[in-house]
């Protein structure tokens, strides 16, 4: 399938310390016509890149060196002042590491008055876990 090229680029920083999947999102993303700048670490992509020059879209790592992707999107979203969205890419795939991220996009959600509604499917919780489905109304 051959990428179809758009006229508005968009500007994506993707944080990944395995330079071949870096390279990989990168000749895809290129290809699409969008502009792409990579770090290799979380310090790097927080100091050098993140906080100093705007992003459309940030693709994160999780496991990451010097900083972790959770530390990062955390410290981001408190230093930067913007709502930059945040792609997580990441290789854990247990259901407890599932939760543990669907609970801190609940948290921003919530500290932030922004709706959060989860829908569970077959693949991402099994029929023994009960998670509560919410939808969070804005704060007052």
């Amino acid at each position: 399938m051959t990428p179809t090229i758009v006229t508005d680029c968009i500007r994506t920083l993707v944080v990944e310390d395995n330079r071949d999947i870096c390279e990989n999102i990168g000749d895809y993303l290129d290809a699409l016509g969008h502009i792409t700048d990579y770090a290799h670490d979380g310090i790097s992509a927080m100091h050098l890149l993140a906080l100093t020059q705007p992003f459309d879209v940030i693709v994160l790592d999780l496991t990451l060196p010097g900083m972790d992707g959770l530390t990062f999107c955390r410290k981001f979203r408190a230093e930067a002042n913007r709502n930059t969205p945040i792609l997580m890419l990441t290789a854990r795939d247990t259901l407890d590491d599932k939760l543990i991220g669907l609970d801190i996009v609940r948290r921003l959600c919530e500290q932030n008055g922004w709706a959060f509604e989860l829908r569970a499917s077959a693949d991402l919780v099994d029929a023994s876990l009960s998670w509560p489905r919410q939808r969070l109304q804005p704060a007052e």
